[in-house]
């Protein structure tokens, strides 16, 4: 599966999501409902579905997204299965630490410590 903004792996029966842009400004409506779309559409595909969403590639992120995210975050755990991010940066991290959602996702330093915790 492929979208212009993310991409998808399976790794260990974890499915792995990247965001392929540096910049995810996500600020207008459009490109948050295409983000959220393929998103919703794996967890619709495999359910229960154990996520990961990596940061690895962004230098900078909209908190326009966060709705999305905890919306993604509420389903998965609905249906019975996990939803973790890694690979923020510090920037970024301060945008889940200001808003308090770094109490509320599982968030790993890298790839490997977040697919571990599985």
């Amino acid at each position: 599966m492929k979208s212009p903004k993310l991409s998808f792996r399976e790794v260990r029966g974890v499915t792995v999501a990247e965001f392929l842009d540096k910049e995810v400004y996500a600020v207008d409506e459009l490109t948050v409902n295409e983000i959220g779309k393929s998103l919703f559409a794996v967890v619709k595909e495999k359910s229960p579905v154990h996520f990961l969403l990596s940061f690895a590639n962004v230098t900078y992120f909209s908190s326009a997204l966060l709705g999305t995210l905890l919306r993604l975050y509420k389903r998965v755990a609905d249906n019975g299965g996990t939803f973790k991010l890694c690979n923020l940066n510090p920037t970024i991290y301060q945008i889940f630490a200001v808003t308090k959602l770094d109490q509320v996702f599982a968030i790993y330093e890298n790839e490997e410590k977040a697919l571990a915790s599985y």
